[in-house]
């Protein structure tokens, strides 16, 4: 996806807010500023992709500084925790429902995780409210299809993982694909990751793995699934899937432009005017989009 001009402003915002929120030396966090905003804007110039702008800015400064990348390990974990303290209450509000009703509601949830996101700027997470998620509407709504698709069984599904307090809501929609008889493989990504994002190291003691088939690393620390470098482990998952559930904006930033040869799946809340614009809702809206 081509960049526009507020995505400039975000992607330089975020980058040096993780620095002066991961450090305390005046100097080095003056220092390694300059390095990003000067690598940043060369690569704008450039006219390089979004998302490749997004993660090789993030993975110069990973590199070069230990402390963000233990900044993100530390708030993926408290999200991860705050998570589960949220889901475990699902039951109460879902044990009345069934088939496409139950369905809808867990796509709902697993919508409602997108929002906690630290790479957008100006964007602010204040918590999930698991009754208003159900509640809410759909901007985008593709459910049913998506539920005619997988109901019978037999699918092969890759889901791809966004950012790590996240999927802690994306697994009762999980296990409800397993229950119908599909098959789940998760994609992460690699170590260090991207921002909050959900990476390998991240998965131990999550409780995220026991809800799928299979887990696999992109096998590099990109924001997305870049089809030129990802792993042959992953390029296997996704040449096997049916389908493909793409969680987030930086998945959908990419694959909107890329043809998987199958359908896509995405799950997201857009959460600046940019994507909102590009999805065509409301800045802050509930989507559910399926591309054959």
């Amino acid at each position: 996806m081509k960049y526009d001009a507020l995505c400039i402003q975000c992607i330089l915002q975020v980058r040096l807010r993780e620095i002066n929120s991961a450090l305390s030396n005046g100097d080095r966090a003056i220092e390694l500023s300059l390095k990003i905003v000067e690598y940043a804007l060369k690569l704008f110039k450039e006219g390089c992709e979004l998302t490749h702008i997004a993660g090789n800015t993030y993975s110069l400064l990973a590199k070069a500084s230990p402390e963000v990348v233990n900044y993100y390990r530390v708030a993926k974990r408290n999200s991860i925790a705050y998570s589960w303290s949220v889901i475990k209450d699902l039951d109460k509000y879902i044990k009345d429902l069934k088939d496409l009703e139950l369905f809808k509601a867990l796509i709902k949830i697993s919508i409602a995780g997108n929002a906690i996101d630290m790479g957008v700027f100006g964007h602010e997470f204040h918590g999930i409210s698991l009754e208003n998620a159900i509640l809410r509407e759909l901007a985008i709504d593709h459910t049913v299809d998506f539920y005619n698709y997988v109901k019978a069984g037999g699918k092969k599904i890759l889901w791809l993982f966004d950012n790590a307090g996240e999927a802690v809501f994306d697994l009762p929609l999980i296990d409800e694909l397993r229950r119908l008889g599909n098959r789940v493989v998760g994609l992460v990504k690699e170590e260090p990751g991207f921002q909050n994002d959900l990476s390998i190291n991240d998965l131990n003691g999550s409780g995220v793995v026991e809800h799928l088939d299979e887990v696999l690393s992109t096998g590099y620390s990109g924001s997305t699934i870049y089809l030129n470098e990802i792993s042959s482990e992953a390029k296997r998952a996704l040449n096997e899937s049916n389908i493909v559930v793409a969680k987030g904006m930086s998945h959908y930033e990419y694959l909107i432009d890329v043809d998987l040869g199958k359908p896509v799946l995405h799950l997201l809340i857009p959460k600046c005017e940019v994507i909102a614009r590009t999805v065509g809702v409301p800045k802050g809206s509930f989507v559910a989009l399926l591309r054959s």
